[in-house]
């Protein structure tokens, strides 16, 4: 998945169990983890949070909860994609006239949407970005020692969220869509197609523009409306993925047993979940 989390001397990977996805039909699915990196035999992580990827027709809405970096060496960052530069890259930030990049590394303050090949990302609300665009060199071996050392060059866009230096249980996120051109992105920008429900500690949801919903629940409860109406409740913790009257479900603490959930219409669906994580449709 895009979207690596990370700083300087955060450590390694501390897999955790909460980890897995959910699908309803080709356009509404959610994967979702529970991420944590810190040195080797280390009494607390150097870094954590809660990460959902939402999936809805075009758009892909990534979800950060709890993000907590206090002992991270350096600045926190999420990388939104690495990829090779195919045309002009456009940045708008808020108060501003959109603006093409040229080669080089661009920091920007407030920013609503970047637009490359085909695709806007557009934090969930203005923040703080580093945008990379242009020539870079670099060589194969470094990475895998069957490839000689002699250097290469290509040129690369690189968008990168910044969450400072030491962020403290901070919720955030980002969309990543599938558009025409920099006025479209700028026109979604203005009219996201989604609603983010949740991004919690306890919950990431997400709503799309077909009524579908997607859903990690860490904790067994239920989302809420602004009025503290319940939208979606579930008595386990769970991934949930809602399309029309269907509902599917895995269980991402890879331990099986019965869930039942109460839909945004009212009906109480069951399921017996599958210690393996398997997806499958609650009724």
């Amino acid at each position: 998945m895009p979207g690596v989390t990370w700083a300087a001397g955060a450590g390694e990977l501390d897999r955790k169990p909460f980890v897995g996805s959910a699908q309803a039909g080709d356009d509404a699915a959610v994967i979702a983890m529970d991420c944590a990196f810190g040195p080797p035999k280390a009494k607390a992580p150097a870094l954590v949070a809660r990460k959902a990827w939402a999936f809805g027709g075009d758009v892909m809405v990534c979800l950060i909860a709890n993000l907590t970096a206090d002992q991270a060496a350096g600045p926190v960052r999420t990388a939104l994609d690495q990829c090779r530069q195919a045309g002009a890259v456009t940045a708008a930030e808020a108060g501003k006239a959109a603006r093409a990049l040229p080669d080089g590394t661009h920091k920007l303050d407030k920013v609503r949407w970047v637009f490359h090949n085909g695709l806007a990302y557009m934090p969930l609300f203005p923040a703080e970005m580093t945008v990379k665009v242009g020539p870079v060199t670099g060589d194969w071996h470094r990475i895998n020692r069957q490839y000689n050392d002699k250097p290469v060059a290509d040129k690369v866009f690189l968008p990168v969220l910044e969450h400072g230096t030491t962020p403290r249980a901070v919720s955030c996120g980002y969309a990543v869509a599938a558009v025409a051109s920099p006025a479209a992105a700028e026109t979604l920008a203005a009219r996201p197609t989604w609603t983010v429900l949740s991004n919690t500690v306890a919950r990431q949801a997400v709503r799309f523009a077909d009524g579908s919903i997607v859903a990690a629940f860490y904790l067994p409860g239920s989302l809420t409306d602004s009025a503290g109406n319940a939208i979606l409740t579930a008595d386990a913790p769970c991934l949930l993925a809602l399309r029309g009257r269907d509902v599917f479900a895995s269980d991402p603490t890879h331990k099986g047993g019965d869930l039942t959930v109460t839909t945004p219409d009212g009906r109480r669906v069951k399921a017996r979940l599958p210690a393996d994580g398997t997806v499958i449709q609650a009724r």
